[in-house]
């Protein structure tokens, strides 16, 4: 799986996905097979949500605000995007 030993924290449980994607920027689950067999670098943890963080229940807390941890947890880029390695968390999600 890909690196996530970057984080400041003793313990997390993070709602997440792991994807890869097509040369055409698309996530399939064609392209995270392929990876599995091949090259596991290419593998991309997508954080959606910060439910538990160094033993605190965070689940009471409005989601705006569980995000905002979880951006400062994995720092946040110029773009508004937060990653690190591979981990990344999307500012916003639309599902389809």
């Amino acid at each position: 799986m890909p690196e996530t030993a970057g984080l400041a924290v003793k313990s997390a449980i993070i709602d997440r996905e792991v994807i890869d994607f097509e040369r055409d920027g698309r996530p399939t689950i064609d392209a995270f097979r392929a990876a599995l067999s091949s090259d596991l670098q290419r593998l991309v943890f997508v954080a959606f949500d910060l439910l538990f963080l160094d033993g605190q229940d965070l689940r009471g807390l409005v989601q705006v605000e569980r995000r905002e941890r979880l951006a400062a947890l994995i720092g946040r880029e110029a773009d508004g995007e937060s990653g690190i390695g591979n981990m990344w968390a999307p500012e916003r999600v639309t599902v389809q």
